[in-house]
């Protein structure tokens, strides 16, 4: 638009004589304005730029025709194909352009995370003492869980911790349960998250003290006759939450209509609906529910678990920072290490667990180590400087790619795709990643094609946005890198990821020069 401005400038500070001089600079203004014209539309959402270094035409061809479906009218694409070998591009599409990811997040959340901190690292819980114990057990002093953020703590770790206690001799805590959560910052959530996600699983809050992935698990059963309350069981603790029901049985063959629910900023879960007479739990899974507050749900469990190894809790329980200097360390939890939390982040796509890695990465290897999404973010965009992506090409609000705030190029998947192809840790990973037929969120696409137990890639879902990137091996051995990012696609349509795998499929049966 500027040379189009430039050119008007020029025309007007002509001699009003020179008539022919002013007519063809108005065709060139003109011509030059056509172009501008034409390379904004080509910036826009309908942009194609399907040539690459390495293309074939007869590839390029059926790409496009995949990509003509009739299931993606009114989105736009992202899509990028390239050797991993020689780096050669053998499709693109809006390569540069930026689309909200949904979990493709997770591949630059956990890549750096796996540059920074190596895959043996893991995290610490640790239990400590102040005060004495006195010959019949009795802690005169107060118990402090210190947490550094670890998502997979369980009720059995805790478990572990209290025998690890009673093993201290202790029988009785006349202070108090201290839970120190300062690891992270006290931003529980991801920024632009949805606020009516928040009660559902993979919305959970994080602290740095998290148990169960921060979710309560119900178990409902039918009562005895229609109109009986449901009776319901909360895993891992019912020490916690305030339960409230309202759903009723109804009679034998009826539909169940069960919907569980939290109100936000509190502890209440309800559980509303109906359930049939004949209803068995044990051919449903349990239902899944956020808490409120991580920090206070992991000591509400360890409370009961202390108490029911026989070890009496006087003093409450609250979140505070526990001593730097003369505590006793009483018991240590030690996580699994990061190349097996990987596993558990990038093939089930387990949002907690990336937030808690972004903080993780922050609190680690950040300036401040205050434990921020931020601060992690800003150490993301470093990693990708040296991956070779463009960090401008990247606006990142959370880990885990739930917020709608995400934004990134395919270009830069690509290149930190390329990147790990050969970095010292491609190994771990690749085994991270979704094998297509076999496990994970690929474990049902794909079946009975080229693709199977060939592709590995990352899957990513949100409102309107889906997404799928990773790695395919040709049928004569060329291995590849994609990228395809999808926006502005109906919410309930199965068209993008049909369309994906078309596209997979079609390069893992690919012969190059036939």
């Amino acid at each position: 638009m500027s040379a189009v401005f430039a050119s008007f400038r020029v025309f007007r500070g002509q001699n009003a004589v020179d008539v022919d001089r002013r007519e063809r600079d108005v065709r060139l203004g003109m011509r030059v304005w056509a172009v501008v014209a034409l390379a904004l539309l080509s910036a826009g959402a309908g942009a194609i730029d399907t040539r690459g270094r390495g293309a074939d035409a007869k590839l390029v061809a059926q790409i496009d025709a995949i990509l003509e479906d009739p299931g993606l009218k009114g989105g736009f694409q992202g899509v990028v194909v390239q050797s991993v070998g020689d780096g050669s591009v053998w499709y693109q599409r809006n390569p540069e352009l930026m689309f909200m990811p949904a979990s493709n997040m997770k591949i630059l959340t956990s890549t750096a995370v796996l540059n920074a901190l190596g895959p043996d690292w893991r995290y610490e819980t640790m239990l400590v003492r102040t005060g004495t114990i006195d010959d019949d057990g009795t802690l005169h002093g107060s118990l402090y869980l210190k947490g550094t953020g670890d998502p997979l703590l369980s009720a059995e770790d805790l478990d572990a911790m209290v025998v690890q206690v009673r093993g201290a001799g202790i029988r009785k805590v006349q202070g108090k349960l201290v839970g120190d959560d300062t690891r992270f910052d006290h931003r529980r959530y991801g920024r632009g998250w949805p606020w009516d996600n928040m009660p559902s699983y993979y919305s959970a809050p994080l602290t740095g003290l998290n148990l169960n992935e921060n979710v309560l698990s119900l178990t409902v059963d039918p009562g005895k006759r229609p109109g009986d309350p449901l009776k319901v069981a909360v895993a891992p603790t019912e020490k916690y939450a305030k339960l409230t029901i309202r759903a009723r049985t109804t009679e034998k063959g009826t539909k169940p209509a069960l919907i569980v629910t939290r109100e936000l900023g509190t502890n209440e879960v309800i559980v509303d609906g109906t359930l049939p007479v004949d209803s068995r739990s044990e051919t449903r899974k349990p239902i899944e529910v956020t808490v409120d507050d991580p920090t206070e749900f992991t000591l509400a469990c360890l409370t009961d678990r202390l108490n029911r190894a026989g070890i009496e809790m006087t003093g409450g329980q609250g979140a505070g920072n526990a001593p730097r200097q003369g505590a006793v360390e009483v018991a240590r939890h030690t996580s699994i290490p990061l190349s097996e939390i990987l596993l558990k982040l990038n093939k089930p796509s387990d949002n907690l667990i990336a937030e808690c890695l972004l903080k993780t990465l922050s609190a680690e290897k950040g300036k401040t180590g205050e434990g921020s999404a931020a601060d992690g973010a800003a150490l993301v965009k470093e990693w990708l400087k040296t991956a070779g992506a463009d960090p401008a090409s990247v606006v990142m609000a959370d880990g885990s790619g739930l917020s709608r705030y995400n934004l990134v190029s395919p270009r830069t998947l690509a290149a930190v795709l390329k990147t790990m192809a050969t970095h010292s840790q491609s190994r771990v990973w690749t085994d991270s990643l979704p094998v297509a037929g076999v496990d994970g969120t690929l474990r049902n696409r794909l079946k009975g094609t080229p693709a199977e137990n060939n592709c590995r890639a990352k899957t990513g879902t949100i409102s309107n946005a889906s997404s799928l990137s990773g790695y395919v091996t040709t049928k004569d051995s060329q291995r590849l890198l994609f990228v395809i990012l999808m926006n502005n696609q109906p919410a309930e349509s199965d068209a993008p990821r049909a369309v994906q795998d078309k596209i997979v499929t079609l390069l893992a049966g690919w012969e190059s020069g036939k």
